[in-house]
């Protein structure tokens, strides 16, 4: 139902490894927050997949945050190619 909330504890010991957990597959855009140690963690909304720049950094804002997937960062293009000289000319970028 719309604007319903889901609310799941879980406590783990050394005594219950196993842990399973039934989610309602009709569910749209659940989000989930992580509780740790009593700190509140929000979810991170911002972008998982990255370009790298060749002159500046960039932040992506995750500190303090529960992360729903790995960020992957692209490789930087890298191009080789034989020169007058003899030797190897890279382009990188």
């Amino acid at each position: 139902m719309q604007g319903e909330m889901l609310d799941i504890q879980l406590n783990i010991s050394r005594d219950t490894p196993d842990i399973s957990i039934g989610v309602d597959r009709t569910w749209r855009n659940v989000e989930f927050e992580v509780e740790k140690g009593g700190a509140y963690y929000p979810p991170y909304t911002g972008i998982y997949h990255v370009r790298p720049a060749l002159y500046w950094q960039q932040r992506l804002e995750t500190t303090g945050k529960s992360m729903a997937e790995d960020v992957l960062v692209d490789a930087i293009p890298l191009t080789q190619t034989t020169n007058p000289q003899g030797g190897t000319t890279i382009v990188i970028g």
